[in-house]
């Protein structure tokens, strides 16, 4: 009698037993990693042309409007800036554009090179976003030539 006790006992328990959770099998892996990277560098690089394009249109407006505009050295000092350092990463980008990991020696590193390399021109396209920042917040005023000085126009 007890042996059909505990086989009631284990029949309920099993009843009442949270059912097995399926666990999910490994994710499938990127079939091609270095060529997922390659095209990421090839799109960042785009928004980088499109951003150097606005640094030079927004440098021509600023020259244009000559040094009677409010902040004008500072203007051209930091719209130089940026343009020059957009070009920097440009060149950096095509570089690391060139690099292959899966050429990486038993040590890693190559992949440890290039993970840093990767680093540095991700701080460097952070500053260069500061510096746009800092552009946008001293602003580009218009200059009206009849209302007779710097700064009474509207800010664009």
């Amino acid at each position: 009698m007890a042996s059909t006790s505990r086989e009631t006992n284990d029949a309920s328990k099993a009843a009442w037993a949270e059912p097995e959770r399926q666990v999910p099998g490994p994710k499938k892996p990127i079939a091609n990693l270095d060529a997922f990277t390659s095209r990421k560098t090839v799109s960042q690089g785009l928004l980088d042309i499109s951003l150097l394009t606005a640094n030079v249109a927004q440098l021509k407006f600023v020259l244009d409007q000559g040094v009677d505009q409010s902040y004008f050295y500072i203007l051209v000092t930091l719209l130089c800036l940026s343009v020059a350092l957009q070009v920097v990463l440009a060149a950096l980008l095509v570089y690391k554009y060139g690099q292959s990991v899966e050429d990486d020696d038993d040590e890693g590193l190559r992949g440890k090179s290039l993970t840093k390399f990767n680093n540095w021109t991700t701080i460097l396209s952070l500053f260069i976003t500061v510096i746009n920042i800092v552009v946008s917040a001293f602003g580009i005023s218009v200059i009206d030539p009849s209302a007779g000085g710097p700064g009474n126009g509207s800010a664009t």
